[in-house]
């Protein structure tokens, strides 16, 4: 049966009223651990107190609404960005935009990101396009590097873009056409 392991700041449930500032991101690596030892995936949530979207996914993650339709096991950190004890973190995986979510392995490799909370069936949809990329960037980019295909570049390029890599995105955009 699948089993979802939610981090606030505090390695608590997450409750409606909300996430506690200023604990240790220890639960960082909590998360990871969890991710790995059940050979899942982690979403780091990174959020801000002022942000609508990123409170409507909090009421709904407490109301339990997206939760039915995620069909995997799923570690999920919420990461206040407006934290100082979570700058690092924040700057290490250049977050701009909120909310933010970033997929990562147990080592902490980022393997998708989305921007954004549109509901409970928009979280599911990314959720499920995230546990599909089992590689990091790196390796995927790697592997195109070796057998090059046009998907697999628009696929990188798309990454690129919502990552805000935008000059990087347009080399792999630009290769698209060649390998049709």
């Amino acid at each position: 049966m699948p089993h979802l392991r939610i981090f606030s700041l505090t390695c608590l449930l997450l409750s409606a009223a909300g996430t506690a500032r200023g604990a240790s991101p220890a639960a960082f690596e909590e998360a990871l651990r969890a991710a790995a030892s059940t050979d899942s995936i982690a979403i780091l949530d990174f959020f801000t107190e002022w942000c609508a979207p990123c409170k409507s996914f909090e009421n709904d993650i407490a109301a339990g609404a997206p939760l039915e339709k995620i069909r995997a096991n799923m570690t999920l950190l919420r990461v206040d960005a407006e934290d100082p004890a979570w700058a690092q973190i924040t700057l290490d995986y250049d977050i701009h935009s909120f909310p933010t979510f970033v997929a990562v392995d147990g080592a902490g490799a980022e393997l998708y990101r989305w921007i954004g909370y549109e509901g409970p069936d928009h979280f599911a949809r990314e959720y499920d396009i995230a546990r599909s990329h089992p590689l990091s960037i790196q390796d995927r980019i790697r592997a195109f590097e070796s057998s090059p295909s046009a998907d697999a570049a628009q696929e990188i390029a798309d990454y690129l873009s919502r990552s805000r890599r935008y000059a990087e995105a347009a080399v792999y955009h630009e290769r698209v056409p060649e390998l049709d």
